[in-house]
């Protein structure tokens, strides 16, 4: 027999997960009393901040939202470095049947997520119709930049943790910001994934959510 899960929407870049708004005060006034003391950076515009590198748990597990479409929230600052035309962080989903001969994924087209509403973005699937509503998913992310000019250009990440589709947890540094070597400008101290010089450049594409092995039915 076929299960059948729906999930509700989770808490922006927690995978569900919640934190106690005491946890986030005490947080808020540590980091605040900190920058005073030591003039450490803190976020601005054009930093080359695309996801959210200082959190590791910045893109929630896959879910069935109320119009039946699979979806994940992910933390967006799309701060692009300075001297860059644009950055975005793009997406694609991948289905398959929940039947033990079902070895291989289709996939829907990459798409580039929206503009965030208060810090995080909703990244939605396709519905599939038909008979195919009863699937695993898992959806994968690049990050992509491009100007107007030649530059070379640095992808720069982060660990992020996810719900791997064995149902374990898993991790990997994924791409959430650039470094404008050229003009000398955007994150720099964070892992170097690759460097390019050229118009514009995108990371190689890798999995960041899973249904965990778990059957989702969707539109």
């Amino acid at each position: 027999m076929r299960r059948n899960v729906v999930s509700h929407a989770p808490v922006p870049g927690r995978s569900g997960r919640s934190r106690p708004r005491k946890t986030w005060r005490a947080l808020v006034v540590a980091f605040t009393c900190a920058f005073i003391l030591v003039g450490g950076p803190v976020a601005r515009a054009a930093d080359g901040e695309v996801g959210d590198v200082g959190d590791t748990d910045s893109i929630t597990d896959l879910y069935v939202s109320d119009d039946g479409r699979i979806h994940a929230l992910i933390d967006y600052a799309r701060d692009c470095a300075a001297g860059l035309t644009g950055c975005e962080i793009q997406v694609r989903f991948g289905y398959r049947c929940p039947q033990r001969w079902c070895t291989h994924w289709s996939w829907q087209t990459w798409r580039r997520i929206p503009l965030s509403n208060g810090g995080a973005s909703v990244a939605k699937g396709d519905c599939n119709g038909g008979d195919e509503i009863d699937n695993e998913w898992q959806m994968e992310y690049r990050m992509r930049w491009w100007a107007s000019t030649v530059k070379t250009v640095t992808f720069k990440g982060e660990y992020e943790t996810y719900l791997g589709s064995g149902g374990t947890i898993m991790a990997r540094v994924i791409a959430e910001g650039v470094h404008n070597v050229t003009n000398g400008t955007g994150l720099i101290g964070h892992a170097t994934l690759d460097t390019r010089t050229a118009l514009g450049a995108t990371s190689p594409g890798v999995q960041v959510a899973t249904t965990g092995g778990r059957i989702h039915r969707t539109c």
